[in-house]
């Protein structure tokens, strides 16, 4: 008798946890566990892996400003090379032609300089050769005061087909044009020395360019009305 009362007993017992594995409660809180586990497992597998990306993103960064700074003055040293240099475009292109007397005679006739070939280190044509127009002349003076006779007097070439401009790296060459064609809030725009220079069109201030990047944060892109 007392046998069949223990075995009653454990059979009501198991039939009850059997309904209680079924219920709805239950399934609910073994979601909920398994949830919150799971939860526990991915964080202790994110927290580190966040660190690390925050990490590599500072190294990314400072590799970034390091090497920008890098670019800058490598391109500073190229301009700082170039100094004594002009391009000189609209001269007629000919054959067998002695590039330094050519200058010598323009400089003398359309510029009112004096300077013999003497006061020039170099002179030659640059690019390849076209049919349709002259190269520009890049011509090397021998000192940076000879550069500068020539380039205060580029006025008198106003409303001729010559030009005389600053031999410029091609970085800032490509920064000068950005700023000159590119840009709704740049009044005029300038290289001196090699160094880029824009007016702003909206107040009249003068920035000295650095890097494309310039164009947006002095605000030179477009005009703020």
């Amino acid at each position: 008798m007392a046998t069949r009362s223990k075995e009653t007993l454990v059979a009501t017992i198991k039939l009850e946890i059997q309904e209680a594995l079924k219920s709805e409660e239950f399934q609910k809180l073994i979601q909920s566990a398994m949830e919150e586990a799971l939860n526990v497992a991915i964080s202790k597998v994110i927290e580190p892996l966040t660190k690390t990306i925050v990490d590599l993103q500072e190294k990314v960064s400072s590799l970034e400003s390091q090497l920008s700074s890098v670019s800058n003055m490598a391109n500073d040293n190229e301009q700082y090379s170039r100094r004594h240099n002009v391009r000189i475009s609209g001269l007629d292109e000919e054959q067998g032609e002695i590039c330094a007397e050519k200058i010598v005679t323009f400089c003398k006739e359309k510029l009112k300089v004096d300077i013999s070939d003497k006061n020039i280190d170099r002179a030659h044509r640059v690019g390849k050769p076209r049919e349709d127009r002259s190269r520009a002349i890049i011509v090397r003076f021998n000192s940076h005061k000879d550069k500068i006779a020539v380039m205060r007097q580029r006025r008198e070439l106003y409303s001729s087909h010559y030009y005389i401009n600053e031999d410029l790296t091609s970085r800032n060459q490509h920064l000068l044009y950005e700023a000159k064609k590119k840009c709704r809030n740049v009044g005029s725009a300038w290289s001196k020395d090699g160094k880029i220079f824009a007016k702003r069109a909206s107040d009249s201030k003068i920035f000295r360019l650095i890097s494309v990047d310039d164009l947006l944060t002095y605000g030179l892109v477009d005009f703020a009305y």
